[in-house]
């Protein structure tokens, strides 16, 4: 059976052609793989809709035609009545045209039910990106899955992306992983930019975590991710308590994986200088001054101030997506400063400030 679908994953590839080009501002291929299976329950699919939707509307997710989005809901499919995946939303840019209708859509996505086959989740994911007219293997294809429970049915390859009976050889674990590496093989994925990852809904009967980090995540060995930033080289598994707080892992994650365009804050510099009382004094008790000038006495007093506050550009950091604001701050204060001369003797009061925020 191995070899039968390994036969029939490169037939599927030798069959469809990805296009030539892609929109000119289109940098990533987002897509969700959604449990939808009994596990799961009406109430806590309403939660992860209703949080997927909160997150495109946010400031955070790009609407600038910079994001495709494809969402696929595993567990039994309402359009043929089997079990299996179905494709939900795209493959489809977004852009502050049509954001609203898609969180529309997303909020009315049905709940599937049925048993949980993540691998034909996988593989309908794999063949929707690849056949999207955007597809290019110079975007960064970033696949998420969200789940609560544990593969428990297989996926034959076959274009109906419809569960099976899993054969002797093989079980659910192995048939998921067999399509995420078919996924991997598809979409011609690499390790620099593309991307795996699993938010584990922990509940009452958790997913198999180690399972999603070793064997799904990618680029593997997968990590756990538990404050941000996140793995930055691999893939991740990021453990959540409950579908209450799947909004805010999302939310985290879209934030680490695709970098907003900040515009720099205006720098600012401030400078105060305060300088106490210069006194100088010279007596000559002796000589005739306009006559003895060899021999004149002399009190000087002399402060110079030299200060810089050019410190260069500040740079967007790429990695905490943020991009800086400087503010230089000098104070400087010199206190009194006196020179004292009398008869034949030269006093001086030399002083030097140098400030420097380069």
């Amino acid at each position: 059976m191995q070899i039968k679908a390994a036969f029939m994953l490169l037939v599927i590839c030798a069959t469809i052609t990805p296009p030539a080009t892609c929109q000119s501002n289109l940098k990533y291929q987002l897509a969700f793989i959604l449990d939808g299976s009994g596990s799961v329950t009406e109430s806590n699919w309403g939660l992860m809709r209703q949080a997927l939707g909160n997150v495109i509307n946010d400031a955070a997710f790009p609407k600038d035609g910079k994001v495709e989005l494809t969402v696929v809901q595993f567990g039994k499919n309402l359009t043929s009545g089997k079990t299996g995946a179905r494709l939900e939303i795209g493959p489809e840019i977004i852009t502050t045209s049509n954001y609203l209708n898609i969180i529309n859509k997303i909020n009315n996505m049905p709940y599937g039910e049925g048993t949980t086959p993540l691998a034909c989740g996988l593989l309908l994911t794999a063949d929707e990106l690849y056949k999207s007219i955007n597809f290019s293997t110079d975007l960064t294809q970033y696949i998420n899955i969200i789940t609560d429970g544990i593969p428990n049915a297989c996926c034959n390859i076959n274009g109906n992306y419809d569960s099976d009976p899993c054969p002797t050889t093989i079980d659910a674990n192995q048939s998921s992983e067999m399509a995420r590496n078919y996924l991997l093989q598809k979409l011609s994925m690499t390790e620099d930019k593309d991307r795996i990852s699993c938010e584990a809904i922990e509940g009452n009967n958790p997913p198999n975590d180690e399972w999603l980090r070793i064997n799904i995540s990618w680029p593997e060995i997968g990590q756990y991710a538990v404050d941000p930033p996140y793995p930055p080289k691999t893939g991740w598994v990021k453990k959540v308590a409950s579908w209450q707080e799947i909004y805010k892992a999302i939310l985290e994650k879209i934030k680490q994986i695709i970098k907003m365009p900040r515009t720099p804050k205006n720098d600012t510099n401030y400078d105060s200088i305060e300088v106490g009382v210069a006194d100088a004094l010279a007596i000559d008790f002796l000589n005739d001054w306009a006559l003895d000038k060899a021999n004149e006495v002399k009190a000087n007093n002399i402060l110079e101030i030299k200060k810089n506050q050019n410190s260069g550009i500040c740079e967007c950091c790429i990695e905490c997506n943020d991009c800086c604001a400087k503010n230089n701050i000098e104070k400087i204060k010199v206190g009194d400063r006196k020179a004292f001369a009398y008869g034949s003797a030269n006093s001086e009061n030399n002083g030097k400030i140098i400030a420097n925020q380069q």
